[in-house]
């Protein structure tokens, strides 16, 4: 378990080498983060998900929350598979990459079906669908897409653009529409540039568009309290409980107990342990 003093110090290091410095850190750039090391620690993404669920302010549109677990459920899934199924799955995606760059569109897809069969992941439903709508296969093409968008994950954006042309193609404008939003604001999380036409339009979603989204800010506390400080508050408490100043070491304890969520793990056990222990002092 990661402490959240740790993923605090972590994000807000990664924050100032891209230019934020204060305790307010943007929603993108706990993103950017949980993306980076997605790969190779899944358990502590997840761990700074969930500091952001924790901390996400009220009122503010929760669907980046639901593109981040997303993606992190994507991962998660992949991390299931054996060995054995994990190189399938790379052989098969792969095979799938080089045939479509080849121009061999109906062999890609037949690589990507299998890998949809094979290893059950949601991503083959993106690669499927996209060779299906390649193919124009628009019907066929859409059902995948959707199938994908329904769990969601690191294809969201793409999966949506691809739809958004097949929704234009059937005369979809709702869905058409629906589809842009989706792209703009998982763009908008990641702050990323996406840059897609439509009816001679250039859709940029690095630039503020009709459909925008201002940037979600997570509070963040990085311990301001010195071990020192805690065992000086500490020592006086036992003084004060010594002396029988029952109701000043309360006060004071009662206050400690208050500035743990910004005090390291081992300070704050240090804390519960002196909950345990300060009957003891009460009767000497």
């Amino acid at each position: 378990m990661v402490d959240n003093n740790d993923i605090v110090k972590e994000v807000r290091e990664y924050a100032k080498l891209n230019g934020y410095e204060n305790t307010r850190i943007p929603l993108f750039i706990f993103a950017k983060y949980i993306r980076e090391i997605l790969l190779i620690d899944v358990q502590k993404a997840e761990q700074i998900y969930y500091y952001i669920a924790a901390h996400y302010p009220k009122g503010a549109d929760e669907e980046p929350l639901r593109y981040l677990k997303a993606i992190i459920l994507e991962r998660k899934q992949y991390c299931k598979l054996s060995l054995e199924q994990q190189e399938n799955y790379h052989m098969l995606q792969k095979r799938g990459k080089e045939e479509y760059q080849n121009s061999n569109l109906k062999k890609s897809c037949a690589y990507y079906q299998a890998g949809l069969s094979e290893t059950k992941q949601n991503i083959f439903n993106y690669y499927f669908g996209k060779m299906l709508y390649k193919l124009e296969h628009f019907y066929q093409a859409k059902k995948y897409l959707e199938r994908y968008i329904t769990q969601g994950g690191e294809k969201c954006a793409k999966a949506s653009l691809y739809l958004f042309y097949i929704y234009k193609k059937l005369k979809k404008e709702k869905k058409s529409l629906e589809c842009l939003k989706r792209i703009i604001k998982f763009n908008a999380l990641f702050q990323e540039d996406f840059e897609f036409k439509c009816n001679n339009y250039t859709f940029k979603t690095g630039e503020d568009n009709c459909i925008g989204q201002e940037d979600i800010m997570i509070e963040t506390n990085v311990t301001s309290f010195s071990h020192e400080y805690v065992q000086e508050q500490l020592s006086k408490i036992k003084n004060l409980l010594l002396i029988r100043q029952y109701k000043q070491a309360e006060k004071l304890l009662k206050k400690l107990d208050q500035e743990q969520r910004d005090m390291t793990l081992e300070d704050r056990k240090q804390v519960e342990q002196f909950h345990r222990d300060k009957r003891l002092y009460h009767a000497k």
